[in-house]
């Protein structure tokens, strides 16, 4: 400020009408200076009213305004500290698994977010995100198998980066749960058995233990939901969850000396989900000697004239075989 007085009545001293807490004003020279840090995100604009008084008390006044520049001083946040979604093995197209959002408190262009996907246990490839009403949209753009899951989880890390110079950043860990579905059937190690026993084996005895593998790697599909059954002949039962084909009575090759089992293994499934695997057993019975020669057409009678020939045939006796 300029007085035209002379001497003390010309100088002139400054004054702030308030005390702001963020500047000081020199008296001698005017030069206001800043004394604490700004915020943007607080105040964007401040109004110091300043008193110029010259030696005689006379004094006038002015305002200065000041508008704080934004600076890219604040991190992207998450709304959560970390995020679940859930997905079925095989989905045929794109889907959506989760959704994240982050703020920033800077203004434009400073708070605007663009969302990537910097980590990924597994299958990192198969996932997208894309921004969506101002959300990170995670999408599965492939069909992914269960059983190359390791526990059935995969863990992704999305970063939230803004458009500062130089950018910000954080990051999220997400957790997606993905549910097996049943598409693998029980396969048993050979298509069919071929086996063969003692005919006096005892009732109750174990004949063959059979195993199926079911590749689907979940409680409810997998091997641990297998089942087996048997059919073809009710001298034998197999056990349903250890395979274990065993006899119910005992067996007798001059009756049967050959037996075909079909064995069926279903997994968990539930109706047209559920799958089956089939094999056949073929037992056959080996001979023991457990029978008396039996004389056929006992007893004989035999007629011979007389003054037959030493050496000469009276008639053949015959046992038949069993």
């Amino acid at each position: 400020a300029t007085d035209n007085d002379v001497g003390s009545y010309g100088k002139v001293n400054y004054y702030f009408s308030d005390d702001p807490d963020r500047f000081s004003l020199d008296k001698d020279t005017g030069v206001i200076t800043l004394i604490a840090r700004l915020d943007f995100e607080t105040t964007q604009r401040y109004t110091l009213t300043v008193i110029a008084r010259d030696g005689g008390g006379e004094e006038t006044t002015g305002r200065v305004r000041i508008n704080v520049l934004d600076v890219n001083d604040n991190i992207p946040t998450f709304q959560k500290e970390s995020y679940l979604g859930a997905l079925r093995e095989n989905e045929p197209s794109v889907t959506q698994v989760v959704r994240v959002r982050a703020s920033d408190e800077d203004s434009p262009p400073n708070n605007q977010i663009a969302y990537s996907i910097v980590h990924a246990s597994a299958f990192q490839s198969y996932f997208d995100i894309t921004l969506f009403d101002g959300y990170g949209v995670i999408s599965v753009v492939r069909p992914l198998d269960y059983e190359q899951v390791s526990n059935g989880v995969i863990y992704l890390v999305v970063m939230a980066k803004d458009a500062g110079i130089p950018p910000l950043n954080s990051t999220v860990p997400i957790t997606i749960e993905v549910f097996d579905e049943n598409d693998n059937p029980p396969t048993f190690s050979k298509p069919s058995y071929v086996i063969t026993v003692m005919e006096d084996i005892m009732a109750g005895a174990t004949v063959l233990f059979l195993n199926a593998i079911d590749l689907d790697r979940s409680r409810e599909y997998g091997q641990e939901s297998i089942i087996f059954s048997l059919e073809g002949s009710s001298h034998f039962r197999i056990n349903a969850r250890s395979g274990e084909i065993t006899t119910t009575s005992l067996l007798d090759r001059e009756a049967k000396s050959e037996y075909i089992l079909i064995v069926r293994a279903v997994d968990g499934g539930v109706g047209h989900n559920q799958k089956t695997g089939i094999a056949t057993v073929n037992i056959t019975l080996l001979d023991i000697n457990d029978n008396y020669p039996v004389w056929k057409d006992e007893p004989y009678f035999i007629n011979l004239v007389e003054m037959t020939p030493p050496n000469s045939d009276v008639t053949t006796v015959r046992v038949p075989l069993n």
